[in-house]
């Protein structure tokens, strides 16, 4: 059986990235990775979802030997514009929230159904069928229990609120992710024993552009400013992923 190993690739840095005038990118990324003796499989997530899949490369294995490479660009109906295992991770947050409330909803049923039977229970009482003492201990407990019943309904009221606002900011979080990167490749690798590679992932991606950004650092000393150019990668999806 094969030894699976699963990077998402915006926990990994870029190596390189060139951007052409007919607005294509040849990026290229460095994943440093243990292999086991015998086949690896490698599954690489959150590639931008322009990526060529004819374009891909791999290389740096070292005395590991490639096998195959499959590239492809996953749909789903996640929002427009939502990386897949962003998403995925959003999602899960989302849904622990949604467990959390469901969890204090019924809590304040309960005490709400709490306060009901207490009342009903109250509201059959006679006073013919019971002695005042009895009526006085039971309106002493009536009083301290509807207190602190109201105390927790209003608690969790503001629970349920905070956890709503929660899930709001989540859900808000997902809708501005930009840019497109549900693009995969998944990897065969056999090593004859455990060895460590830096296996360098090398790809063309499409709609791509650039933008020049400059900076400069002044000092009162010099006479001269230095200026540093940089590029400003930019476009409809996170190449730098």
């Amino acid at each position: 059986m094969a030894n699976t190993i699963a990077f998402k690739a915006a926990e990994h840095s870029i190596k390189s990235v060139t951007i052409f005038k007919s607005s294509k990118a040849e990026v290229a990324r460095t994943f440093r990775i243990d292999l086991a003796q015998g086949q690896n499989k490698i599954e690489i997530k959150g590639l931008s979802s322009f990526i060529d899949p004819l374009s891909v490369r791999v290389s740096g294995l070292g005395e590991a030997r490639l096998y195959d490479v499959a590239c492809w660009v996953k749909t789903s109906h996640r929002p427009h514009g939502v990386a897949e295992h962003e998403f995925d991770d959003a999602s899960e947050v989302i849904r622990l929230l949604h467990v959390k409330k469901d969890e204090l909803a019924k809590r304040k049923e309960i005490r709400l159904n709490e306060k009901m039977i207490l009342l009903q229970y109250a509201e059959s009482l006679k006073g013919e069928h019971v002695p005042p003492t009895q009526m006085i201990e039971f309106m002493k407990i009536y009083i301290t229990q509807s207190h602190r019943n109201v105390e927790e309904v209003a608690k969790l009221e503001e629970e349920l609120l905070a956890v709503d606002r929660n899930i709001g900011k989540e859900e808000e979080k997902v809708m501005m992710k930009k840019g497109q990167a549900n693009g995969r490749v998944d990897i065969v690798v056999a090593a004859d024993g455990e060895v460590q590679v830096d296996l360098v992932l090398t790809y063309i991606a499409s709609n791509a552009q650039w933008q020049p950004t400059y900076e400069l650092h002044a000092k009162t000393e010099r006479k001269t400013i230095p200026a540093c150019q940089a590029a400003l990668l930019c476009g409809n999806h996170p190449i730098y992923r």
